[in-house]
């Protein structure tokens, strides 16, 4: 749309100014054309679709459209070297000083198995020098008995009093019991007594004591709150004089 006249002739710079500010200027079908161009329209090669394994390029100074620049295998790389741009494969020089290379890695991994070889040896060693030094001790283990102190503690033990008999105890009440007396040479007052049952005693507790020369009272006494009736079974006692 065509600017309107103004009724009042601006005479001054700043007066066209805001006269150009203040006048509203709208595109119309008389003024600016719009054409529609359908998706894909555009044949022209300066525009068209390219492949998407190309890269879009020309050298340098050369005149033509542009071009498809495509590898000719795949597993290559776009580099730049020596000043021109070209496909090729990453080279060692490509890769950065402070990354191993497989001789590196390689050459590692033998020192490292050739140290734990050695040390693996050198624990050997020593293992089977400290268990031969041990073996041939005298005494390897202070803490446990010798042979020799072994059997002088079994002598002690020995002299230890012992004496056993069949005893079928009766039907004990809730806080009943029974007193029987097991034979047991050489037990004399005073001498400290114990007493076992080859049976369950189900509650019944087992008490001993000498109560004469060569004798041991054993006490069965039942406190389990119920009546209890023990078999036949072996009536044991040992005296320590």
């Amino acid at each position: 749309m065509p600017l309107r006249a103004p009724q009042v002739f601006p005479n001054d710079q700043r007066s066209w100014d805001q006269w150009t500010r203040n006048v509203q200027v709208k595109p119309d079908d008389n003024s600016v054309t719009t054409i529609t161009i359908a998706p894909k329209a555009v044949t022209d090669e300066k525009f068209r679709d390219s492949a998407p394994t190309s890269v879009i390029g020309r050298n340098v100074d050369s005149p033509g459209e542009p071009a498809d620049i495509v590898a000719g295998a795949d597993d290559r790389f776009l580099v730049r070297r020596s000043g021109a741009l070209a496909f090729g494969t990453i080279g060692d020089s490509d890769i950065p000083g402070s990354i191993a290379r497989d001789t590196e890695v390689t050459a590692g991994d033998a020192a490292v198995t050739t140290a734990f070889q050695t040390a693996d040896s050198v624990v050997a060693a020593n293992a089977a020098s400290a268990l031969a030094a041990h073996v041939a001790a005298a005494d390897p283990h202070p803490v446990y008995l010798t042979q020799t102190e072994g059997d002088a503690r079994y002598a002690q033990l020995s002299t230890v009093l012992q004496g056993s008999a069949t005893y079928d105890p009766p039907s004990l009440a809730d806080g009943a019991g029974i007193t029987t007396t097991v034979t047991c040479t050489g037990a004399a007052l005073g001498g400290f007594a114990r007493a076992s049952f080859s049976l369950d005693l189900q509650g019944i507790t087992l008490t001993a004591d000498v109560s004469a020369t060569n004798t041991v009272a054993v006490r069965f006494q039942n406190e389990s709150g119920g009546t209890l009736d023990l078999a036949s079974g072996t009536l044991k006692v040992r005296v320590d004089p």
